[in-house]
């Protein structure tokens, strides 16, 4: 009703974000129709905001999104709204918006929302209905934009796939914030999440020609080189969580397209080299999990990594990747590989091979993270142990070194590798961004920040005419589009700067690929074509382009396959790896045998909202909810462990709490796990890693923590600290007889200090006792005879010995005024008294 001309139409049609560009085939009713969702905005806005709330919960429960994430969220749900209702021909079937999907949804998200929203309808049949809210979806699609009855099956139908959508987006997001390391998802995060998936880009700018999607402008924050001890291990972190990922990505999508072309057991070669490869996982996941024990144990103290590194060398872990090196080098494993399967071949032939090269480079990565980690560490004991650990790997890195030398690997895996000393790629691509803005002839950076996040390479290579003319072309490469520059033909002395002369740049720009909107095609050597490889976008002819060696060649190729494949592989991943988690659900023992594992519910305990790290606020619980979520499986609460600690008194005895702490450790296996089959024992390996090892090991950490700061429990009660010695000295298995040991060697720290007497060092020495009047020995003391200085010092020495004393359970609760609190309280009851006589005592001498 706001709109008054067909023009004006067709003008506010072109303005709508991320969507195609209006042909001349739309009629005037299909225009009308168009206009129903932007003509009247307040029936959409904020329909679906609390329902795509509940949405990010499920999908990254630890994570929060801000209002202004959800609000872009259900705009771009809305899009897809008018993509399965506008598009083409207006829907009247469940198999009209199914065939939508098909013709518009790029692969593979196109299977995976018909499955859901299939799944979806089935469940509703159970009266489990979706988070959108279907029935006002509905109404809104039948009145404002189909203008016709729709069934309820069909709107059910679009229901679930805008879920599904919506999931995928904020899954999406919710991985990249992880990945940095925050907690919330940001209008900014969601934008830069999805200008990074070529999947979704296609989606929301399928027939857009600018090559950017309509989003904000993103801001960049400055980044800082790493210069802690505590960064390099965050980032030795995240380098080890990628390294896992890119192995699950060969063993879990690589290796089951080779199978189907070299079955397991065709060849030996090929057999041992993937079999090493899940051994060069399990040792990255070991690494990894000890560096977060390590971390979980410090809390707020520094953390230092060098004895679990120490340890993996001992045991000789790190020599898989030498194994792994001497396997890949066989002829007969690469020409196997380079046969593989039509379709696939290549990023059989270019990308499959750089990913087996990570491990190898991740190995020289180590040993650049151990120097750093030893140039920065506050501890000479961690230094000592890092020495021993450079010590003992050095022969494996001579020889990883020298099989590294062999071949002419990839620069930017090795430049990959060795980032940590190198600037943040984020930073490095805006570096070279400003570069080329000085440099290029033509330079337009309007759509350059969301496609240039990371910078890959640059290089030479000549581009090839129809006609055959070649043309030097300069290339550069960042991950989301291929620049392809000239060199000006007028060029200037290079010790003269091209400003200064006529305003001269070095490059001038002539091609411009995004790689969201091409196709990489591969050529074969022919006697007159060498190196040849084709760019081809969708709707332009293709670009043909020469690399000066095969190496070259594969080098740019393996590139530009990742980049283009890379967001369809990442999510197959995350498909492959969500269906074995369905395959081999987490089982826990029964109730009757477990008693922590009864379901959360309203009558055992209340949760109050999130904390900044996303762990939920415990508002109330009974006795049991609090020991299970002080030591949970699925996370760590530091915060919760202090308060409990200090507090639990009030409500529970110190043998208590051991004995359910013993309860807790002492975890049966779930029923019906044996090692019967393959099935039932990937069951149970899920089930320790997942389940027993966490909580036996957070266990330990809240008797590590009660012993190391609230030890006058044990002073108090000599057969409680009997009842712990016989606990751990039960424990048996190499990690958690570690921390166990530990816990016995602050128990003898403990019991040591508490026999020494503690001594103050002072810079100065005391000063001289003041004298305000000579009495004899046979005087009654009065306190007119005491110099007022020297009675204010002793008192002030007198008060914080006694102030020193008290602990802090013994301020919970007021527990100084109930039942046994000559025990629960003594230090401060004793302050009190003591503050009581010498109150009475200043009012006797005032009286007498």
């Amino acid at each position: 009703s706001t709109v008054k001309s067909d023009k004006q139409k067709l003008t506010l049609l072109s303005e709508l974000g991320g969507r195609q560009m209006v042909s001349n085939s739309f009629t005037k009713a299909e225009i009308d129709k168009c206009l129903c969702i932007q003509g009247n905005p307040t029936k959409w806005k904020g329909l679906m905001v609390g329902s795509l709330k509940k949405v990010a919960d499920r999908v990254h429960p630890s994570l929060t999104v801000s209002d202004e994430a959800l609000e872009c969220v259900e705009m771009l749900v809305v899009q897809i709204l008018e993509i399965l209702t506008l598009r083409s021909s207006p829907p009247h079937t469940v198999y009209d918006i199914e065939d939508q999907v098909k013709r518009w949804f790029p692969k593979p998200i196109d299977k995976w929302a018909i499955e859901d929203a299939n799944e979806a309808i089935e469940k509703n049949k159970k009266k489990n209905p979706l988070f959108l809210p279907t029935d006002k979806i509905h109404t809104l699609v039948q009145k404002e934009i189909l203008q016709y009855k729709l069934d309820y099956p069909v709107a059910l139908y679009i229901t679930a796939v805008l879920e599904y959508m919506a999931s995928d987006i904020l899954k999406l997001a919710g991985n990249y914030v992880n990945n940095i390391h925050r907690v919330e998802i940001s209008y900014q995060d969601l934008c830069v999440a999805i200008c990074g998936d070529k999947v979704l880009m296609d989606l929301f700018a399928k027939h857009d020609n600018n090559g950017d999607l309509d989003l904000s402008e993103l801001g960049i924050d400055k980044i800082q080189k790493t210069t802690t001890y505590e960064e390099v291990i965050r980032d030795l972190m995240h380098d080890e969580r990628q390294l896992i990922r890119d192995l699950h990505l060969i063993l879990k999508i690589f290796k089951e397209e080779i199978d189907r072309i070299i079955p397991t057991g065709s060849s030996q070669e090929l057999d041992s080299m993937f079999n090493n490869i899940t051994d060069i996982c399990k040792t990255t996941g070991l690494f990894l999990s000890s560096i977060e024990d390590i971390l979980e144990i410090a809390e707020d103290k520094s953390a230092t990594v060098g004895c679990c590194i120490e340890e993996l060398a001992e045991a000789a872990e790190f020599d898989c990747r030498n194994i792994f090196w001497s396997l890949i080098g066989k002829p007969e494993v690469s020409n196997l590989l380079q046969s593989a399967g039509y379709g696939f071949k290549e990023a059989i032939k270019y990308y499959f091979p750089k990913l087996l090269l990570l491990p190898l480079w991740h190995c020289i990565l180590y040993f650049e993270y151990i120097k750093i980690l030893h140039q920065l560490s506050p501890s000479q004991l961690d230094k000592e142990c890092l020495e021993q650990v450079e010590g003992m790997l050095r022969p494996l890195q001579l020889q990883i070194t020298s099989a590294a030398n062999q071949v002419n690997l990839p620069d930017n895996v090795k430049e990959f590798g060795l980032k940590i000393n190198a600037t943040p790629r984020r930073l490095l691509a805006i570096e070279k961004l400003n570069e080329m803005q000085k440099a290029i002839d033509g330079w337009d950076d309007k759509d350059m920040g969301q496609c240039c996040t990371e910078f890959i390479r640059e290089g030479v290579l000549v581009k090839v005419s129809s006609g055959g003319k070649r043309s030097e072309r300069k290339a550069i490469l960042f991950d989301g589009v291929l620049l392809l520059c000239k060199s000006n033909s007028r060029r200037t002395s290079v010790s003269v700067s091209s400003q200064l002369v006529g305003g001269l740049s070095e490059f001038k720009l002539k091609e411009k690929l995004f790689i969201r909107k091409v196709e990489i095609v591969d050529r074969e050597d022919t006697e007159e074509t060498k190196h040849f490889f084709e760019i081809a976008p969708r709707l332009q002819p293709p670009v043909i382009l020469a690399a000066n060696s095969f190496q070259d060649k594969a080098n740019w190729m393996a590139d530009l396959i990742m980049l283009n494949t890379k967001s369809m592989l990442d999510r197959t991943l995350n498909s492959i790896l969500l269906d074995e988690d369905k395959k081999f659900p987490l089982r826990l023992p029964s109730i009757e045998e477990y008693r922590f594992v009864e379901p959360d519910s309203r009558s055992n305990i209340i949760f109050e909202e999130k904390e900044n790290n996303g762990v939920p606020l415990i508002k109330g619980a009974i006795l049991l909810k609090l020991i299970e979520r002080l030591t949970y499986h699925i996370y760590a609460d530091p915060k919760f462990v202090k308060t409990f600690l200090t507090t639990y008194r009030s409500f529970c005895s110190p043998h208590d709490l051991m004995d359910l702490l013993i309860e807790r450790y002492n975890i049966p296996e779930p029923f019906g796990i044996t090692m019967d089959s393959v099935s039932l024992r990937d069951e149970n390996k899920r089930f320790k890693k997942e389940y027993l090892v966490p909580v036996q090991f957070r266990v330990l950490n809240v008797i590590r923590h009660w012993v190391d700061y609230h030890y006058y429990d044990y002073q108090c009660d000599p057969s409680l600290l009997d009842k712990l010695h016989a606990f751990l000295d039960s424990i048996n298995g190499k990690s958690m007889k570690k921390w166990a040991d530990s816990v016995i060697k602050i128990i003898q720290r403990k019991t040591s200090e508490a026999q020494k007497e503690i001594t103050f060092a002072f810079d100065s020495p005391p000063p001289p006792i003041e004298v305000h009047m000579d009495f004899n020995g046979n005087d009654e003391f009065n306190i007119l005879l005491v110099h007022p200085i020297e009675f204010a010092r002793q008192l002030t020495l007198i008060e914080s010995e006694n102030y020193r004393a008290v602990k802090p359970s013994e301020l919970v609760g007021s527990v100084w005024t109930k039942k046994d609190k000559e025990i629960n309280s003594p230090h401060l009851l004793r302050l009190i008294k003591r503050t009581t006589n010498f109150s009475r005592w200043i009012e006797k001498a005032v009286v007498e």
